[in-house]
């Protein structure tokens, strides 16, 4: 996957992000991206296809979300 993701909003603006770390939880691999010029990051869950072709995805489980956000800061806790 490429250390670099463009990404485009709902008005059809480019946002480029860098992919800072990534992680595995319970088998599933997860990628944080920081938007270019942003202190803020987000978290993404990394999915496969047949041909293990990556794709990055909205984690659209509240729950699963924040078990991820609080997994992810006692990971940056314990380095």
């Amino acid at each position: 996957m490429d250390n670099k993701q463009i990404f485009v909003d709902e008005e059809g603006n480019k946002h480029e992000f860098e992919i800072v770390d990534v992680f595995e939880v319970e088998n599933k691999d997860y990628a944080v991206l920081q938007e270019k010029g942003q202190e803020e990051a987000i978290i993404l869950k990394i999915e496969y296809d047949k041909e293990d072709n990556k794709t990055l995805k909205t984690i659209e489980d509240d729950n699963e979300f924040m078990e991820i956000r609080d997994l992810y800061y006692q990971l940056l806790d314990d380095e």
